[in-house]
């Protein structure tokens, strides 16, 4: 009994009861919960997942297709004792669902439903979870010192249509400290791992050279009219001074000098500086993300570095005006644009990094109570049951670090048959994903087929549930 007791604490995964036979310990358990899960004692997040999971009043989403993603992988690793989803989007605010089914009368976004938007779906999910979920969404980091996001923080002003801004809303309840112990936001964990960018004093800010390089060009384009982008831009240089460095690391004919900028940019980067931190220097996560880090950087150095070099040297020039053969301001334009469109593989290394920490982290319970909520303990000390939501380029790179880096297997998948016409799809079709999430520890297909037959314990075996709950 303590060894079932041990692997329902560490995987806050309550389908690991289904693997004991006995349907009196089932109702044992089913009963326990059900009397204490709402007595703000012990642990009631675990009860209330065991009565999730026993309920027949629970139901939990089976959506025919969820609309928003272009494509979901199921993986899971019996030796890291994680099972992840990861879904990759094209950032859009679009559905397009129809394209599965002729049917137009089908109701959408309700329980029950057979079409769900994924910011439906995981809020459902999320409510009516048996197993305790980690979500982890590409949104910004909140400031590093700060309870949460500011009130009037929007990061996705002029596009509140996209689906991450619909997730932001949606989920920033759950990452502010003031909110996130609220009963809504106590089945899952939910994380940012956008650490590029993040809310400072409300405004939408970033985290490094190259980040804030990137949002001030952005805010260029967004704003003026194309006829004063060239003037804006040598403005912005002359004003910031900073961002001539990255022109001249970039105008370096040395390889190793480029590349430990690039890599600076990540590992300077304070979100992911603590959260490896927190790793020892010679552990598995650790090594294996340093050369995750080093690998990225590298493949984007040599795809980029022969135009950085041409481009940095044109807005070198002109910024110096020096000599008759000084750029033309178009030629100067054309060269910022050039290497602003360059650097969004760069940048999105940091994010990558950032949640791989995240997600390969171990969540220090001992002080957490005191530092976080009442009851904050009661989770999981690692990531088990993982939702990740990502743009389809840092969700190919998460499926490729789980298979090449710790040999996870992929064991279902949707939409990864990449449309062959221009169109992006906006909606997976979900009969190759079993549902519901989650729904079996192991999941099928990989439950261990030695497990020796469950031995009743001797004893009072309500008062051990209820000694084991509190």
């Amino acid at each position: 009994m303590e060894a079932l007791c041990k692997e329902l604490t560490d995987t806050y995964n309550t389908n690991v009861l289904d693997n004991e036979k006995n349907k009196l310990i089932q109702e044992e358990f089913m009963k326990t919960a059900t009397q204490y899960r709402d007595s703000g004692k012990g642990k009631s997040v675990l009860m209330n997942l065991i009565y999730n999971h026993f309920s027949p009043d629970v139901k939990k989403p089976e959506p025919l297709f969820i609309g928003g993603p272009m494509d979901l992988t199921v993986h899971w690793s019996k030796t890291h004792k994680k099972i992840i989803y990861i879904f990759g989007e094209h950032h859009s605010g679009k559905i397009d669902c129809f394209r599965f089914t002729k049917k137009t009368d089908i109701e959408s976004d309700v329980p029950g439903a057979k079409i769900m938007s994924a910011e439906y779906f995981f809020k459902e999910l999320s409510r009516t979870t048996d197993c305790f979920i980690d979500f982890l969404f590409e949104i910004p980091a909140t400031e590093m010192k700060s309870k949460g996001y500011h009130d009037d923080f929007d990061p996705y002003i002029g596009k509140k249509n996209i689906r991450l801004s619909k997730l932001f809303d949606n989920f920033k309840g759950c990452i502010n400290y003031p909110t996130r112990s609220e009963k809504i936001c106590r089945l899952s964990r939910v994380h940012y791992f956008d650490s590029r960018y993040s809310d400072k004093g409300s405004e939408f800010k970033g985290e490094n050279i190259l980040s804030s390089f990137r949002i001030e060009i952005q805010n260029i384009i967004t704003h003026l009219d194309p006829s004063a982008y060239a003037v804006a831009y040598k403005r912005l240089l002359e004003q910031k001074s900073e961002f001539i460095q990255i022109f001249v690391q970039f105008n370096s004919s040395n390889d190793r000098n480029i590349l430990q900028f690039l890599i600076s940019q990540v590992k300077q980067n304070k979100y992911i500086n603590k959260e490896l931190g927190r790793f020892d220097a010679n552990n598995q996560f650790r090594l294996l993300i340093d050369e995750f880090i080093q690998e990225e950087n590298k493949t984007i150095m040599d795809t980029y570095k022969l135009l950085w070099k041409k481009e940095s040297e044109t807005i070198l020039k002109f910024m110096s005006q020096s000599g008759k053969d000084s750029p033309t301001i178009t030629e100067f334009e054309n060269s910022v644009s050039h290497i602003y469109n360059s650097l969004i593989g760069v940048n999105t290394i940091v994010s990558d990094a950032y949640l791989l920490s995240r997600l390969f982290k171990n969540f220090d319970l001992t002080q957490m109570e005191e530092k976080a909520y009442q009851g904050a303990t009661d989770q999981p000390a690692k990531a088990t049951n993982v939702i990740i939501y990502a743009g389809s380029s840092h969700a190919d790179k998460y499926r490729l670090f789980l298979k090449n880096k710790l040999d996870f297997e992929q064991i279902a998948e949707t939409g990864l048959k990449k449309n062959t016409s221009s169109r992006f799809m906006h909606c997976i079709d979900m009969k190759t994903i079993p549902q519901p999430f989650f729904n079996s520890w192991p999941p099928v297909g990989y439950i261990d087929k030695q497990t020796k037959a469950f031995i009743p314990p001797k004893g009072n075996f309500t008062h051990f549930l209820s000694k084991f709950f509190t």
